[in-house]
């Protein structure tokens, strides 16, 4: 299951249930692509629960990262910045390389988080414009 929040745009939240399908990351190509159209800035809030630790979502996970590097002029001018949110004290390693090829793929910040608090501060900072200081880099510690 794979859930999506926009009513606090232009903080937008985007919720995964357990481990991701295909339909699932068409459903969040689909809504990313509506959100690209609005032509407005945005931040993401990735809830990851369990998503992107199994094997079996590594083709999944290259067809999102695929569409990102094609739409990349556009998330560049749109996206603000994604907050990765786990719930696990230590990253699976699946997941640790999800996040890298990630933070490759996409052009906008990316930072990994613990808390949605301090996430939701983060990407409030990166849509004011400030330094954007989690850009290209993917930090596991917190």
């Amino acid at each position: 299951m794979v859930m999506f929040d926009d009513e606090s745009w232009p903080v937008t939240t985007v919720r995964f249930g357990g481990l991701t399908t295909y339909s699932q990351a068409h459903a969040v190509i689909d809504r990313l692509e509506r959100w690209l159209v609005r032509g407005d800035r945005f931040a993401i809030m990735v809830r990851l629960g369990a998503a992107f630790t199994a094997r079996v979502e590594v083709p999944i996970w290259t067809l999102l990262l695929g569409w990102a590097r094609t739409r990349g002029d556009a998330l560049e001018r749109s996206c603000a910045a994604i907050a990765w949110i786990t719930i696990m004290p230590r990253e699976p390693s699946l997941r640790l390389r999800f996040y890298t090829e990630a933070a490759a793929a996409l052009r906008c910040p990316t930072d990994v988080f613990c808390s949605r608090g301090d996430a939701r501060a983060w990407l409030e900072l990166q849509l004011e414009g400030l330094p954007l200081l989690g850009y290209g880099r993917v930090n596991t510690t917190t």
